[in-house]
């Protein structure tokens, strides 16, 4: 793939709403304890931080990895596969921490050292850590793939590099990538599958849309190296999920769940280059269609 096509197809994936369900996904476990809000306004003016988390009660304790660092606010920024991170972008979320802390209800109602620095990315930011080894910063690997900063610059920071985090702990962050092989999708398919709840599951399938869409041909390398990996052999894969929209939708009556639903379908199957004919079989199929419906639906008129 020639770097024109891949920065094409950088700019045509929605990395940020995979990453809010993503972040979502990886801190669940703290329930009520946190406030996540994304793309976070400094001002009226369109300075917008990424994410910010806000401990409801200072003594919350965070299990996960990556929240062992926070503290009562923390600003978090995401950059997509190929996007730079460098000290320029450091500094210019530090600047975004600043402006958060001065822009508090009161003087100093934000103390600045309440405040912590989170940067993401799937690569390592290898030029950003030589600038810190040159400058004489220490870089600490917290475990796997979270390293903190030991810097002056005004706020703690962290550095999460998803590629190094433990696999099966997690999935969610990791897979925001377009370097994903066989293992890492089935493994998200599966998380995927075992989610729970109506909102829990809209922020899995955020990450496996963006998963799905940066990782195309490995798909297609799956769905080739299994002999008979038909339409409905793949959709198998996201059984679990559709099914629950397709439910959700007749028994509430809200047809609104089940276009959505119908739509993720078409949209996967029609990426990895399944024909017309196959996607509306499986339409028929799946959601009892008669074959004009099927068509209209394959066609976008929904």
């Amino acid at each position: 793939m020639t770097s024109m096509k891949r920065k094409e197809k950088e700019n045509l994936i929605q990395w940020h709403p995979g990453f809010v369900g993503a972040v979502h996904k990886e801190l669940k476990e703290q329930g009520e304890g946190l406030v996540l809000e994304r793309e976070h306004n400094l001002n009226v003016k369109p300075l917008v931080i990424d994410m910010l988390i806000i401990k409801k009660d200072r003594e919350t304790k965070i299990t996960n990895e990556i929240g062992h660092f926070f503290r009562e606010h923390n600003i978090v920024e995401f950059k997509s596969p190929k996007a730079a991170l460098n000290i320029d972008v450091v500094y210019k979320v530090v600047g975004y921490a600043a402006l958060y802390k001065a822009y508090g209800e009161s003087v100093d109602c934000i103390k600045a050292s309440d405040i912590t620095i989170t940067v993401i990315r799937w690569a390592k930011p290898v030029g950003l850590f030589r600038y810190f080894k040159n400058y004489c910063i220490p870089i600490t690997e917290h475990c796997p793939g979270v390293y903190y900063v030991e810097w002056n610059g005004g706020f703690p920071l962290q550095v999460i590099v998803t590629k190094e985090l433990d696999k099966e702990r997690h999935v969610w962050l990791r897979s925001l990538s377009d370097e994903l092989d066989e293992e890492d999708l089935s493994r998200l398919f599966r998380s995927v599958g075992q989610t729970e709840g109506k909102q829990e599951r809209e922020y899995a399938e955020a990450v496996m849309q963006v998963g799905i869409k940066a990782n195309v041909e490995t798909i297609k390398k799956m769905k080739k190296e299994e002999e008979n990996m038909s339409c409905q052999a793949l959709l198998e894969l996201f059984e679990p999920e559709l099914k629950q929209a397709v439910e959700e939708g007749e028994h509430r009556g809200e047809r609104k769940e089940r276009k959505n639903g119908i739509r993720v379908l078409v949209e996967t199957l029609s990426e990895l280059g399944y024909s017309e004919e196959d996607i509306v079989n499986v339409l028929m199929q799946k959601y009892h269609m008669e074959q004009t419906s099927a068509r209209r639906y394959m066609n976008g008129h929904l």
